[in-house]
């Protein structure tokens, strides 16, 4: 049995404790093989947040020059991981919809409610159909991408579909009667 001491534990090992390296003058690393995962795992954790950046750059730029392929690759991953891929859309909206919403003070201009799952964005000029049909994507996705213009409101389901409804809010009314 051979021995040879690891470069950064000091411990005599057997020779099977360490991997390969060609470049090497006997064939072997200087550190054993515990070592060499735990230094590893260091320097991936060091250089994680570049790294990441740097994967992304590269797959983005390879989804552009091959468009196809990259569809074809998302549809298979998506039929593959039904549920996980629905379950990351719902995450990943809701994380946009509730950064918008705040954008916009988190309540209804009209009423005030403030609870998030009755409250909803509204063209303040109307007219919210026919911009749907040219941004050709949700109004959520819109605002976040055009830095949240001022042509939007929040408003919650009642006071929207009044406004749709009959051109104004209930709640308009009622303020002008009390004045």
């Amino acid at each position: 049995m051979r021995l040879k001491k690891c470069s950064l534990c000091k411990e005599e090992k057997d020779l099977s404790n360490y991997w390969k390296h060609n470049l090497a003058k006997d064939g072997l690393y200087a550190h054993c093989k515990t070592c060499h995962t735990l230094q590893s795992r260091k320097t991936r954790e060091k250089y994680r947040e570049k790294y990441r950046e740097k994967a992304k750059e590269l797959s983005a730029s390879w989804r552009k020059r091959n468009p196809e392929l990259s569809k074809e690759r998302n549809k298979k991953y998506r039929e593959l991981n039904k549920e996980k891929y629905s379950e990351n859309r719902k995450k990943t909206y809701r994380k946009k919809r509730l950064q918008v919403l705040e954008n916009y003070g988190n309540k209804c201009v009209c009423c005030g409610e403030d609870n998030f799952m009755f409250l909803a964005l509204d063209h303040k000029e109307n007219g919210g159909n026919k911009h749907r049909k040219i941004i050709k994507q949700d109004l959520t996705s819109w605002a976040l991408k055009n830095n949240y213009p001022d042509v939007l409101q929040i408003l919650c389901h009642n006071c929207n579909m009044s406004k749709g409804i009959y051109g104004e809010c209930p709640h308009n009314k009622i303020k002008l009667v009390r004045d």
